[in-house]
């Protein structure tokens, strides 16, 4: 009785060591699997915060590109200007010479018809 009880006493203890490894099996492989799963939310958490650096990045380069035309254009339109307020003054002085020519050339034709 008392082998056969130290028996039964082995037995379930085993079955009580076999039962702690498969949990402890199972814990590791909950908690692997756990980690595989956090590793690859991180994974993918890294790769859009790539892919928004690179947007960022990108549209940096874009604001810049405008800021340059920009600038460009600006000069182009300060030059343009520049040279269009040249040709007024170019033209109000040939306007001012034409107007003193008409009246010279009105005031000899108005000698020589006095002197005629």
């Amino acid at each position: 009785e008392r082998a056969a009880r130290a028996a039964a006493d082995e037995a379930i203890a085993a079955a009580d060591r076999r039962a702690n490894k498969a949990e402890e099996a199972a814990t590791k492989k909950a908690l692997a699997k756990k980690a595989e799963e956090a590793a690859a939310e991180k994974a993918l958490a890294l790769a859009s915060v790539a892919e928004a650096k690179a947007r960022a990045e990108a549209a940096e380069r874009r604001a810049e590109a405008a800021d340059a035309e920009l600038a460009r254009l600006r000069e182009k339109t300060a030059t343009e200007l520049k040279e269009a307020a040249e040709r007024v003054e170019e033209a109000e002085i040939a306007r001012e010479f034409a107007e003193k020519s008409a009246e010279m050339a009105n005031g000899a034709a108005a000698s020589a018809g006095a002197a005629g």
